[in-house]
């Protein structure tokens, strides 16, 4: 994937590129775990289901909050991620 490839050699350049991953349905491994691998996940919500994501998150490299897929537009709107988004 290039993304993982990209944000690897931006770790490689100590130049830090995260980014915060919220889906409706399972990415899988060719995306969570891709972007995992390389460092490029700060925060995963509203589940997550890859190994190497959850493997992340249980070492304490990502951060996850477990919320209900209807919740995660209400957080975005009223500033609860702001922690993460920046917004």
């Amino acid at each position: 994937m290039s993304l993982a490839r990209r944000i690897s050699d931006a770790h490689l350049r100590a130049t830090n590129v995260r980014s915060a991953s919220s889906r409706a349905l399972p990415p899988g491994p060719n995306l969570d775990g891709a972007l995992a691998l390389a460092g490029g996940i700060h925060l995963r919500l509203p589940y997550q289901s890859d190994p190497e994501t959850r493997k992340r998150i249980n070492a304490g490299e990502m951060e996850y909050m477990d919320i209900h897929l209807g919740h995660v537009a209400q957080y975005v709107e009223y500033g609860f991620l702001e922690r993460w988004t920046g917004r």
